[in-house]
């Protein structure tokens, strides 16, 4: 969230078009499947740290 403020500073963006930003990124991001690949990654990274457990 932090970065996504940052960002929103340096770009000049309004809260509106910053929301529609991460909206189209993330659609951009479900419709390749490149989320669905990324979130598996983190998870894998989480238990691989201890973390979290495999269900």
């Amino acid at each position: 969230m932090f970065k996504a403020l940052i960002l929103q500073a340096q770009h000049n963006l309004s809260d509106a078009r910053m929301e529609f930003m991460i909206r189209h990124f993330r659609n951009r991001l479900t419709e390749t499947g490149t989320l669905k690949r990324v979130m598996k990654a983190f998870d894998w990274q989480l238990q691989k740290k201890g973390y979290t457990k495999t269900l």
